[in-house]
Parts: structure tokens; sequence; C-alpha cells
């Protein structure tokens, strides 16, 4: 009986501790100041952790200076491809010039990254101060996590690319899978590095860790004229666009006007079905349908039917109206996120309330080429299609079980590495297999 009484009391005392550390947890939580330096708990933990009262949280300068330094320039009248009299440290502010972005957790740095940068590496770009060019040189990553940080770090030995740690990000080591939280703020942060890369009036060409460029992008882009592209993909991948309709946004807006004029206009970042917020276009959303027609540059505006936006690969150009949707974007999802939505994904955000934004604001946002922007939805890529693709995002359907590890044997094999597992050490081992080929 006494053995049992005190087993008993042991148990009780166990979770009178656990309750204690629970309380205490929740009353240090109430009392914290975002950003924090733990693990986050949940996807609104990662809103908070990423969006201020300012909005998205202030770049660090070294993260303004990588850009700078990363950035390309385009040729003397925007003609496409970069200017051979001109390096990065000879551009002003006011020149156009373009960089890639793209981030990692430690795992995808060691193991995915290694591969994307290895593309990057084989498209050559003019020679800087006498030494062979490619477009690592004009790449930034960064790495969310500390590990990742020290990962990117080692990768400068082979890869020209620029580095940024991002110790405030509360984002997760490991491979985590669709719709975990911890796998769902990595969009957020995805966000708020290109926001901020765009404040440095630098065209972004944002690229997931799971891609692999096989020619150089950027002529293309150029002569798409856009100001927002993004990849397509097929179903079950990507998320299904919700197209722009001007005058079913003006009598929506219409309808959201005050009965009186004191009244009080609906407050910025009131959800509002598909298409995010209300005031996506402020003033724009209650200007003339005609007047906004004549902004857009005709169908390529917008989405076709049964369009299916891919964003692992997405291009924007540095311009107010592109900064402010991509800004409203990121407060979108961090309102969704602080209002306790479970799942705010990225992707499906974008398919609804870019082409809203873009439209309001007279922005062009066009599809990329499916047939030179592929995404790969768990599938092989042919021999064909490869000859016509410009870059493969080996993508998986969203909630399945496949993880980030089944993504490296499609980037191998566009890269010519057989039987590799897509780690650092196959890359070393593969480029040590081309300098004895070559």
């Amino acid at each position: 009986m006494a053995l049992i009484t005190g087993r008993a009391l042991a148990r009780g005392a166990v979770l009178a501790l656990v309750l204690l550390a629970l309380r205490a947890d929740a009353a240090r939580s109430s009392k914290e100041t975002f950003p924090v330096r733990r693990p986050l708990v949940d996807l609104r933990e990662a809103a908070m952790q990423l969006v201020g009262r300012d909005g998205p949280r202030y770049p660090d300068e070294g993260f303004l200076r990588g850009v700078h330094a990363s950035r390309a320039p385009y040729k003397p009248g925007g003609a496409a491809g970069p200017d051979d009299a001109h390096s990065q440290f000879q551009l002003t502010d006011c020149e156009p010039s373009y960089a890639i972005l793209t981030m990692a957790n430690q795992f995808a740095m060691q193991h995915l990254v290694p591969l994307l940068l290895r593309s990057l590496q084989a498209i050559a770009q003019p020679e800087l101060r006498g030494k062979p060019g490619d477009l690592t040189r004009h790449t930034v990553v960064v790495g969310v996590t500390p590990g990742a940080a020290e990962a990117c770090d080692a990768l400068t030995r082979r890869f020209s690319h620029r580095c940024q740690g991002d110790g405030s990000s509360g984002l997760f080591e490991g491979d985590h899978l669709f719709p975990d939280h911890r796998a769902l703020a990595y969009g957020l942060a995805k966000l708020k590095y290109i926001v901020n890369a765009l404040t440095t009036n630098v065209d972004v060409l944002y690229l997931d860790a799971d891609v692999v460029l096989l020619r150089d992008p950027f002529p293309g882009l150029l002569a798409l004229n856009a100001d927002l592209a993004v990849a397509t993909t097929g179903e079950p991948c990507g998320s299904r666009v919700v197209a722009w309709d001007p005058d079913q946004a003006e009598a929506e807006a219409e309808a959201q006007l005050p009965a009186k004029p004191e009244a009080q206009l609906p407050a910025s970042g009131a959800a509002t079905g598909a298409g995010g917020w209300a005031d996506v276009g402020s003033g724009g959303q209650q200007a003339d349908a005609q007047q906004r027609r004549a902004l857009q540059e005709g169908p390529a505006t917008a989405a076709a039917a049964g369009d299916r936006y891919d964003t692992g690969v997405s291009y924007y150009r540095s311009a107010p109206g592109t900064l402010r949707c991509a800004y409203a974007l990121l407060l979108d999802m961090a309102q969704l996120a602080m209002a306790n939505v479970s799942v705010v994904w990225e992707t499906e955000r974008y398919a609804a309330f870019m082409p809203q934004c873009a439209g309001a604001l007279g922005l062009v946002l066009r599809p990329l080429p499916s047939e030179q922007y592929i995404g790969s939805c768990g599938a092989d890529v042919g021999a064909e299609a490869r000859r016509a693709a410009v870059a493969v995002h080996a993508s998986m359907a969203p909630g399945s079980s496949s993880s980030l590890r089944d993504r490296m044997p499609l980037m191998s094999s566009l890269l010519g590495i057989e039987g590799g597992s897509g780690g650092a050490e196959d890359g070393d081992a593969g480029a040590s297999r081309s300098s004895a080929e070559g």
C-alpha cells in the first residue's frame, strides 16, 4: 500500500511540475517580443517572427550588401543578356540589374543547393577581373538556420555565390512534409527575402533549392516584358489560378463602399474571399474598369483557364507596383496565419492573390512557358523535354509522402551525375569526373 501511495504521489508531483512548466511557458510567451530565439510552435508564431508592426522585418546590412554585390547588369537599352563592358561593382542604383535568390536549411544546403549551384555554374557569363564568370556569381543563398549558414559558407570553396545567414528566421532543420507548419513557414520566409531583395532596386529570380537550370533564363525573362512571371505545372502540383476579373473587382469594391461618406473604409488586411485583402489595389480597385483594361497589356496579364502556378520559379521585376504586391502578399499570408488558419500555403496564396493585385495595379503577370519551365511533379523528365527546358523544378505533389531526398535523383540525372545521391560529396566527385573527362 505504501509503495502504491508513493508512486501515486510521484506521478502527482510530476504532473504538477508539467503544469507549472506549461503555465510558465504561457506566461513567458505572453511577454515575449518577436523575433524570438527558440523553436516556433505554430504558423502564427512563424508569421509574428517575420512580420512586425512596420511590415516585414528589416534586413540586416549584410543582406543588402550581398544582393548589391551579386547584381548582374543588363545591356544598355534593356537588351537581353549581361553588359560585357561593366561589372556589378560599377553599377549605380539606378541602372537595371538582376540577381538570383534561393534559401535552404542545413539538409537542403548539403544535398540540394550544391546541385542547383552546379547547374548555375555551367551557365557562362562574362569574365570578371580576368576570371571566368558564371551565374553563381549573381546568386544569393540564404542559410535560414545556423547550420545552413555554415554549410553555405563551405560551398563557397567550389562556387562563387554569396551567403547570407538569418539567425532570427525561427525556421527548422530537417525534412518536413506539407502541411506541417514547419514546412509552411518557409513560404512566409521566402516572401520576406524577396521583399527585402526588391528594396535594393534589383530584379529578382527566385529559385527553390530543388531547381536545376539548363540554360540562361534571363534573355527569355526580359523578352517576356513582364512585371511578374511564374512557372506553371500539372495537377496535382501547384495551385489553380484565380483569374483577374476587372468587372467583378469593381463590383466588389463598390459593394464595400460605406453608405455614409464619414463611415470608415474597410481596414487594411480585411480578408475577402479567394483574392485576399479587400483593399489590395486601394484606390485602384475603385477605378473605372475601362481605365484598368487600358493599363493591361492584353490577355497575357490574365491567367489561362486551368493554369496551376508553381512558385518554385518566380520572377519579380524591380518596380513600385511589384514591390507592393509582394509586400501585400506577405502581409496577406501573415494575417491568415495570425488568425490561426492552420494551412497557409505560399503557392496557393500567390495563385489567388497575385492576379488580383497585378490586375488592380496594371502590372503584367505572365506564366512562364511550360515547355521551358517544367515542374516534374514527381515524374521523370524525358530527353526531348530536357532539350527544350530552361529550368526543371524537381517538385512533388503537396501532401505526398515524398521527401526532399526524393528530389535528388532527378536533379542529379539532369546534371549528368549518374548514380549520385545529390549531396555535396557527389558534387565533388562529379566535378572531378568532368575535369578528368575534359
